[in-house]
């Protein structure tokens, strides 16, 4: 079934995609634990970049169950497991499996890096309070005066 075909040759791009995507966010955590900003910047820009290519495939991945679905007539969303199991594919089950797999490292490893960003900021918020007392006070004037309020 060409349909079939058409939706593995979206999960083998998306297993890709998320390949990628997982060596990211090791490099990223690299980054946040050494403090190196604009490497930060950078992997933020592919990052950004592999997302709206993973967006592009899932959405097609979207259309081509859909249809696969109609075929069959089905006229609900069907998921991968479904197929998989109507079609008795066991390619189709095992680029699932990938996907899942690199879907679960992904959000483990960008659940870390979240947790270094956040540790970072919280220290750096709590320097900047001990610092802003001493070096941010309001200069003083001496020879300034207020006269009168009045108009």
């Amino acid at each position: 079934m060409r349909g079939l075909e058409a939706i593995k040759a979206v999960l083998s791009e998306q297993i890709r995609g998320y390949r990628a995507l997982l060596e990211l966010l090791q490099r990223e955590r690299i980054c946040l634990i050494g403090l190196n900003g604009p490497e930060v910047e950078q992997v933020a820009k592919e990052k950004d970049t592999i997302l709206l290519k993973l967006r592009l495939f899932e959405e097609e991945r979207l259309r081509l169950t859909r249809e696969w679905g109609a075929q069959a007539g089905i006229k609900s969303d069907l998921r991968l497991k479904d197929i998989a199991e109507m079609s008795g594919d066991r390619d189709l089950s095992c680029l699932r499996s990938q996907l899942l797999s690199l879907l679960q490292g992904v959000g483990e490893l960008n659940d870390l890096n979240r947790t270094f960003t956040e540790r970072t900021l919280s220290f750096t918020r709590g320097a900047l309070e001990r610092l802003q007392p001493a070096c941010c006070a309001a200069p003083r004037h001496p020879t300034a005066a207020v006269i009168s309020r009045e108009v």
